[in-house]
């Protein structure tokens, strides 16, 4: 009996763990969204963008994980925010249209690591 509450106890502390990065890159993601679409009317603002961008690294930064997945999404979804700070930094359209479908790229394996 002991073992299996020590087992239940643990599961649920794993859970937690992966349920509370899940939760905090979901809200990043949500920002992201926004910001890109407070853009693409033409009423965004970089410093906001900038300052929401570094908090989604560290964010990013802070998590220690075995999961090839999970890293490599980290590591994709790190470079697509540097190019999306550069890109709406520029206005260059054609920057934004590439970190536009890396962003795509890194949110296909998010849903992916998300429904597994």
């Amino acid at each position: 009996m002991k073992k299996a509450l020590l087992v239940l106890v643990f599961s649920a502390v794993l859970m937690g763990y992966s349920n509370d990065y899940t939760d905090e890159i979901n809200k990043h993601i949500e920002t992201m969204k926004e910001q890109s679409e407070m853009f693409a009317v033409g009423n965004g603002d970089y410093v906001d963008f900038q300052a929401a961008i570094e908090d989604f690294n560290n964010t990013l930064e802070a998590i220690d994980s075995d999961d090839q997945q999970l890293n490599g999404y980290i590591e994709l979804q790190l470079e697509t925010n540097e190019m999306r700070l550069a890109a709406f930094k520029s206005r260059e359209a054609e920057s934004i249209s590439k970190s536009t479908l890396k962003q795509a790229q890194a949110l296909d394996i998010w849903n992916q690591i998300k429904n597994d």
